[in-house]
């Protein structure tokens, strides 16, 4: 599934579909040239990956990983400079021979000015699963 959507707002917040208890694993870069701030949390206000970045050549790729403690996850993405964000989503899920969800994957893109690449931020979460 994909979409695409615009950001008017700072506070304008991405609902990520992950369950609770998953185990997530993200990889997150930007090339922009206008600050960058993104925050990956939850619901119950722990924040996963907070970072301002601003180059107009790729960043190097931030990675980490978590459990997924509260029971919705969010990605904010505020450009200061920029009066609206566009943003990029696909999700796949996988499924297991009972048809179960075991993992999903989200790609977020954005873009922040009129160039329409689509580069300025990726984010990239793998979530799973970790017990059967």
């Amino acid at each position: 599934m994909e979409s695409k959507m615009t950001l008017r707002d700072c506070r304008d917040a991405i609902e990520l579909d992950v369950p609770r208890g998953y185990f997530i694993c993200w990889n997150f870069t930007t090339q922009a040239q206008n600050k960058v701030r993104t925050k990956l949390y939850d619901n119950r206000g722990r924040v996963y990956m907070e970072e301002t970045r601003q180059s107009r050549k790729p960043l190097p790729v931030i990675s980490g990983s978590d459990y997924m403690a509260g029971d919705k996850l969010f990605v904010t993405i505020d450009v200061p400079t920029s009066k609206e964000v566009h943003v990029w989503r696909g999700t796949s899920e996988m499924k297991n021979q009972s048809g179960q969800i075991v993992a999903r994957s989200i790609v977020i893109l954005a873009e922040d000015e009129d160039d329409d690449d689509f580069n300025d931020v990726q984010l990239n979460i793998t979530a799973f699963r970790s017990e059967g």
